[in-house]
Order: C-alpha cells, then structure tokens, then sequence
C-alpha cells in the first residue's frame, strides 16, 4: 500500500512536467487544422493549464472578426523581437503558446520562441478556415481586445 501510496505521490508531482501533449513546436495548416482546434479546444477548457494566443493578422482584421481568447499583435506595425519581448515579460516558460497567423515566421524567430517556451502550436492559414472550422467550439466576437482587466 506504501509503494502505492508513494507512486500516486510521484504521478501527481510529475504530472504538471507533462501536461503539453506533445510538446515542442507543432505548425498546422488547413490540412491538418482539426488537430489545433482539439488542442486549443481542451486546453482552454483546462483550467489547471496557463496559455497565452495571438492573433499576427492586421489590427482592422482582427477588429473585424476574431476568435475571442486570442490577442491582437499586429506583425505588420510591430516587430517579432517587441512581440517576444513582451510574450516572456508578461507570461512565463510554462505558458502553452497558440499563434494564428497567415505567414509562417523565419527560423531564426521560431528558434527564439522555441528557447522561451517548451509547448507551441501555430496555425498557418486562413481566417475563414478556423472559422468555419471553429464555429461549434468557439465563440467569435468583433471589436478591439477587451483583457477584462
């Protein structure tokens, strides 16, 4: 019972370790975008589990339709180095990262995200893919981000 006992004790420390399935960076594209969606779907549905989502289209894209967890950083009037810089000063290494955007980013900023963090998952593709796609999971909404704060 002892051994039991300390073997419950081991999974449950270790348990947070694991918690991103499959970790690492995963890209995902509308051949495979079922995949996101589940992974988002249950990850945001997890309450033990901290992530953060952007959204890199344009301001007035995003302002137009959005899917509601996900943040606004503009690519376009910004840079990929303030946008790192203020992904690892607002949310830490343990964060789960979702990132939706039309083009991929370079290797060197997808190495960079990779040292910050351990779980990523990107969408690269079209709006009205994650959204025809996404409509029976999410909720879509329309204006500026609202952080509730």
């Amino acid at each position: 019972m002892k051994r039991i006992y300390i073997i419950f004790l081991l999974l449950f420390c270790l348990f947070p370790l694991f918690s991103c399935k499959n970790k690492g960076m995963d890209i995902y594209d509308s051949n495979n975008i079922d995949e996101f969606i589940s992974l988002f779907y249950e990850t945001i549905n997890d309450e033990d589990v901290k992530y953060v989502a952007c959204d890199f289209r344009t301001k007035t894209e995003y302002e137009t339709e959005h899917l509601r967890q996900f943040q606004n950083y503009d690519l376009q009037n910004g840079s990929f180095e303030e946008f790192l810089t203020w992904l690892t000063s607002n949310y830490s290494k343990k964060n789960q990262v979702y990132l939706f955007m039309n083009e991929i980013l370079n290797d060197d900023q997808l190495n960079e995200l990779k040292k910050n963090y351990k779980c990523i998952k990107i969408y690269k593709g079209d709006y009205e893919t994650l959204r025809v796609k996404g409509e029976e999971f999410f909720t879509f909404d329309s204006g500026p981000y609202d952080c509730g704060c």
